[in-house]
């Protein structure tokens, strides 16, 4: 993707998170109430004896992911599968997969819940002049004040929505010598990435311990393309089919 198109993608991702501000303020004044005064010195105001809300969403995460998900596999061939079905169950764990369910289901009461997976390179080496990749597998949720599609799309298709993705925090260190990631686009990092937070009056303080930065991850579906770049950015940091 060339520095214009991603230019184009930019307007296009910006425009549309505009247009989803209003969801995500009714999220937030959903949360408010279902939190009250724990939500911090902007909490909710309004005063009730029991908070209906915080029993109804209690009851229903109980209901719909109360523990660690389990796998039961059956085999038509009369195969002993036990052991992969262990396997998988184990990864389930160790991806500590119930956290993100749970909070998945969380989102999708109140607003819409989001879940990433895929395959992620852990490790990659050269053996025999032949590359090799040690991969694990991923889920993770999404919330909905990071995400953004296309809102100009009028049916959830590859042919209609022409974006979807979301936006996450990285150490700006990590993103510098990630090797994944295109050398120029690495060396012409941003130096300050607010401009997608200033719409929902969220900034990260200037004074960071670490230096971070905003990345966007955006799926083209039309074309099974993934599209990473810093906000703000003008150069792609990863294009991958």
């Amino acid at each position: 993707m060339d520095d214009q198109t991603l230019k184009k993608l930019q307007t296009a991702v910006t425009a549309s998170r505009k247009e989803l501000a209003p969801y995500r303020r009714q999220e937030e004044a959903a949360l408010k109430q279902y939190l009250g005064s724990h939500y911090g010195d902007e909490g909710s105001s309004d005063a009730f004896p029991v908070n209906m809300m915080e029993i109804a969403v209690t009851t229903l995460l109980q209901q719909l992911a109360a523990k660690e998900p389990q796998v039961l596999l059956l085999s038509r061939t009369n195969q002993d599968i036990t052991t992969v079905e262990l396997a998988i169950n184990k990864l389930l764990i160790e991806m500590d997969f119930g956290a993100e369910l749970r909070q998945f289901v969380m989102s999708a009461l109140f607003s819409i819940g989001i879940m990433k997976f895929g395959i992620d390179s852990t490790y990659s080496a050269m053996i025999d002049e032949e590359q090799f990749f040690e991969t694990e597998v991923f889920a993770q949720h999404i919330p909905f004040v990071d995400w953004v599609h296309d809102t100009t799309a009028r049916k959830w298709t590859p042919r209609e929505v022409q974006f979807c993705g979301h936006m996450y925090r990285a150490p700006k260190e990590w993103v510098k010598t990630n090797e994944a990631f295109a050398p120029e686009a690495r060396d012409n990092l941003p130096t300050s990435t607010h401009t997608a937070f200033d719409e929902d009056k969220r900034t990260h303080s200037k004074s960071e311990f670490v230096p971070y930065v905003d990345l966007w991850d955006i799926w083209i579906p039309s074309e099974s393309r993934m599209v990473t770049y810093a906000d703000g950015g003008t150069t792609i940091l990863s294009d991958r089919q």
